[in-house]
Order: structure tokens, then C-alpha cells, then sequence
């Protein structure tokens, strides 16, 4: 009889969940670019005209950050972040970038 519970079964569940949370990630990245970046309303990002520039011409990017999401760890948006390797360094990173704090949900950790 073959069951649902094997070991399996949790590396598939976990890829998915993975999957899951660098699409989130990557959305919320999306978004924050057109949003700060490319200067929407209310983005604070500089203003929204791009007259006197070169066409193809890219402004440079500021800074990104990831927003903390409900259930978020400092290993888990290390993990988000690298999906492989060793991720002790990046932990200590985001780890000084929050000033050692817990993490809040809608916190925005910088990540250049």
C-alpha cells in the first residue's frame, strides 16, 4: 500500500511551497519596481517623466529591499532569497539589517 506521508511526498509539499514563496517574491519585486522605481504616484520615486533622457536609457536603482510577509523567518526570506547553499552569511546579514530584531510583518529589509 503506498501512502501520502513519505518522505516523498514532503519534498515534493516543500518544493512547492518554495515555488510559492519565489513567486511571491518575485512579484513583490515586480511590483515594488514599477511602483518606486519607474516613479508611480504617491512612489516617492523621483519624478515620473523621463524627458531629456536617451530612450532605452535605465535609471539606477536606489535600492531594493524584500517587505516581510506573515509567517516569515529570517531563515525562511534567507532561503527565499538563495534557494541553495549556505545561508549562514546571508542570515547574518539580514540579521544586522534588522538590528538583531524580530521580524514585523510589512518590514522592509534592504537588500543592496
Amino acid at each position: 500500500m503506498h501512502t501520502n506521508s513519505g518522505p516523498h511526498h514532503i519534498r515534493q509539499r516543500r518544493r512547492h511551497r518554495l515555488a510559492g514563496t519565489l513567486f511571491a517574491v518575485l512579484l513583490v519585486a515586480a511590483w515594488l519596481m514599477a511602483a518606486g522605481v519607474l516613479g508611480g504616484p504617491g512612489s516617492g520615486g523621483g519624478p515620473s517623466t523621463t524627458s531629456g533622457m536617451a530612450p532605452g536609457r535605465l535609471l539606477p536603482v536606489a535600492s531594493t529591499s524584500y517587505v516581510v510577509q506573515p509567517g516569515d523567518t529570517v531563515w525562511s526570506v534567507a532561503r527565499s532569497l538563495q534557494p541553495s547553499g549556505d545561508l549562514r552569511p546571508l542570515v547574518d546579514r539580514l540579521v544586522r539589517r534588522t538590528d538583531g530584531g524580530p521580524l514585523r510583518v510589512g518590514q522592509r529589509i534592504p537588500l543592496s
